[in-house]
């Protein structure tokens, strides 16, 4: 009995042995190589199909961006084409060619959405519904005339048929193109998230499998080290340095393109649909001064519109700012209306000490009206080209109000011609002070769509540009590794 468990423990010993001996340093090397080929090979596959799928869901990003900015810009126009049509009602002669260059680009705009939903149903049912009920909207505004006359011809409109196509307008159509927008809005949200998660995912798969290689040249240095007593093995030495900064390189561009798309969304697309919404309300508000000023002319003149116009305009111009925030103002004025002179002073004073907290860097001193155009200066508090340019907006605003509370004055007096000048700019030379806010609104919402625009593509880029990026590292890590090892290989051969 003892002598076979003698014989067991020999046996056992005397195979360790053997395996020991056949671990040669050349069987060693061979066998490292090709795990290291193998783990390469392995990293490039698992990698490239991450980051492939990481890049189609950037480029998915980008498709998702234009139906968004497509489908607020045509609520910005048909809020335009609201204005431009009552302007018209109160000069013919100078208003009726814009209002037919706002059809040409609601068909733009609708166009454009319509390329670029792909299969969203919502989306497109919302178009078709806009698209039918614009027919009615042109023959309310053209006096019942027909669609065609909006394409030419002199535009028989009334206050009344006018106020009719603005209800129209702002109760069946302007809420399919907000619907549109909020759709699209969602599907790039979906597409934003999908992207962080695709990209979390094609971090790992990068970084772990590289990882593993880095160890296993690594483990090999120590292991000729150890049998050559050889400290350092240039090659190999080299092919783990390259190795290590392209994966410091990757952890950079993968977090900074992560951090910097999520950064573009919160500063400039988020702001974006603030003051898409602010451009919308100011185009309603002057549409509601031109019609109730409309709506006074004459012997005929409609009180109960009139006071309906007044209410909708104190209503909208809430949503752009919150006077009751206002330090000593009223909630909108002694009338309801916003006009009141000693609250445009509070806000516009309010707006003033705002930007000069900015300006001396005091941001916890930065306290803006709250509404559209105030939110989106809270936004902008720390970005000095953004900011100023909303505030120039939000004081040409205020600027308007006072202007209205004018309007208002010079036709209770009697003076309708005067009214008009003053509500359409003809004394000045056609520039109002709502025209103002309007282009200060739309050179911000450029500079943000540009920079929003930058941001996805340069995530694009550099999800395309990664695969060939982790080749060449990869390609060039295999042939210094490779190298290193023949060197030790050729010496015990």
């Amino acid at each position: 009995m003892a002598n076979a468990m003698m014989f067991g423990v020999g046996t056992r010993l005397f195979t360790v042995r053997t395996t020991l001996t056949t671990m040669t340093t050349p069987w060693v090397i061979e066998r490292a190589f090709a795990i290291i080929v193998g783990v390469a090979l392995m990293a490039f596959a698992i990698s490239v199909t991450s980051v492939t799928s990481m890049q189609h869901a950037a480029q998915q990003v980008g498709h998702s961006v234009k139906p968004v900015i497509s489908a607020e810009r045509l609520s910005v126009v048909l809020s335009d084409m609201d204005a431009e049509i009552a302007a018209t009602a109160l000069d013919n002669s100078l208003n009726g060619p814009k209002y037919r260059k706002d059809i040409d680009n609601v068909a733009d705009q609708i166009v454009e959405i319509n390329r670029s939903i792909g299969a969203d149903d919502n989306t497109a049912d919302s178009l078709r519904n806009i698209m039918a009920r614009l027919w009615t909207y042109f023959s309310l505004a053209n006096g019942s005339e027909g669609a065609a006359k909006a394409a030419s011809g002199p535009l028989a409109i009334t206050a009344e048929s006018i106020d009719q196509a603005s209800q129209k307008l702002r109760q069946e159509i302007m809420p399919e193109a907000r619907r549109a927008a909020a759709n699209a809005t969602t599907n790039l949200q979906t597409a934003v998230k999908t992207y962080q998660e695709r990209a979390q995912t094609s971090f790992l798969a990068t970084v772990l499998p590289v990882t593993a290689l880095l160890a296993i040249l690594i483990a090999t240095q120590i292991f000729l080290a150890r049998r050559t007593r050889r400290f350092l093995n240039v090659p190999l030495a080299t092919a783990s340095l390259h190795l290590a900064v392209f994966l410091l390189y990757f952890l950079h561009v993968s977090v900074a393109t992560r951090e910097d798309l999520a950064s573009a969304k919160e500063r400039f697309f988020d702001r974006l649909d603030t003051l898409y919404s602010a451009d919308m309300t100011a185009n309603l508000i002057r549409a509601d001064e031109e019609i109730w000023l409309s709506s006074t002319r004459g012997k005929n003149a409609d009180q109960g519109l009139g006071q309906s116009r007044i209410n909708s305009f104190a209503e909208l111009a809430r949503q752009i700012f919150e006077f009751g925030n206002a330090a000593g103002g009223n909630h909108v004025g002694s009338a309801g209306d916003g006009t009141d002179p000693t609250t445009l002073d509070a806000v516009a004073q309010q707006l003033t000490d705002a930007e000069t907290a900015a300006t001396a860097g005091q941001f916890d001193k930065f306290n803006p009206l709250k509404g559209f155009l105030g939110n989106a200066l809270q936004v902008a508090a720390r970005d000095p080209d953004a900011r100023i340019g909303i505030g120039k907006a939000a004081q040409s605003f205020v600027k308007y109000l006072r202007r209205a509370g004018e309007i208002r004055a010079r036709a209770g007096s009697g003076d309708y011609a005067g009214a008009v000048q003053l509500c359409l700019g003809t004394a000045d030379g056609g520039e109002t002070p709502i025209a103002a806010t309007t282009a200060a609104i739309g050179t911000v919402v450029a500079a943000d769509e540009a920079a929003f625009g930058a941001s996805v593509t340069s995530t694009d880029r550099s999800a395309t540009t990664l695969p060939f990026l982790l080749a060449a590292a990869l390609s060039g890590t295999i042939m210094l590794a490779g190298f290193g090892l023949w060197q030790r290989y050729t010496e015990y051969r």
